[in-house]
């Protein structure tokens, strides 16, 4: 999407996101609801929708905003911003072991 002219490329773009995001929320979602305890999985799940909601908006405000000013930008700091948590995430001991019996038996 980002080194194309073409309406083509930019609408299958589109729609790979589309569903790729349609299908990542619903997992999201679980993921974080199985983590829990059962007693806290509604309430994981109600925070996860919610920071989806503010992500949205807050997404689609800066990206407007980066986009006027140079439109390569959006794309640019999202791919910054994934590098950055890829290598938070591989880093990270906290991520990476689990501290309670609930989390382990789902990742076992």
């Amino acid at each position: 999407m980002l080194c194309s002219s073409h309406f083509a490329l930019y609408a299958a773009a589109f729609a790979l996101l589309g569903m790729g995001g349609g299908l990542a929320i619903s997992g999201f979602t679980s993921g974080a609801s199985l983590t829990v305890p059962r007693h806290e999985q509604g309430a994981a799940a109600g925070m996860i929708a919610a920071c989806i909601g503010v992500g949205s908006l807050i997404g689609s405000l800066s990206g407007t905003f980066l986009y006027r000013v140079r439109p390569e930008a959006p794309f640019g700091l999202l791919a910054l911003l994934l590098l950055l948590l890829t290598v938070y995430v591989y880093t990270s001991r906290q991520i990476r072991r689990p501290k309670d019996e609930t989390a382990a038996s789902i990742i076992s």
